[in-house]
């Protein structure tokens, strides 16, 4: 489904493909003290298989990838699966 319009109604993985924040922020939109200088972007991969289940019906990777300057380049992945 299509993202709803600010995150403090977000509401299922999907609404956060595409986030894009320059300092990491709460689940409400509001700045993190302290984090200002971090890049947080997330991607949602509909295509994914885990373990014989496939697509956005039964299986998303979740791609967290936090930036630092030069110092800092992480990705974290996690999957949502229909259960």
């Amino acid at each position: 489904p299509a993202p709803e319009a600010s995150r403090d109604v977000y509401d299922n993985v999907c609404d956060y493909v595409g986030l894009d924040d320059s300092g990491a922020r709460d689940q409400f939109g509001s700045a993190v003290t302290g984090l200002e200088s971090y890049r947080v972007r997330v991607d949602v991969d509909t295509t994914a298989t885990l373990n014989g289940l496939t697509g956005s019906a039964d299986v998303l990777r979740v791609d967290v990838r936090v930036n630092h300057g030069s110092r800092v380049d992480l990705t974290l992945s996690g999957y949502r699966t229909r259960y």
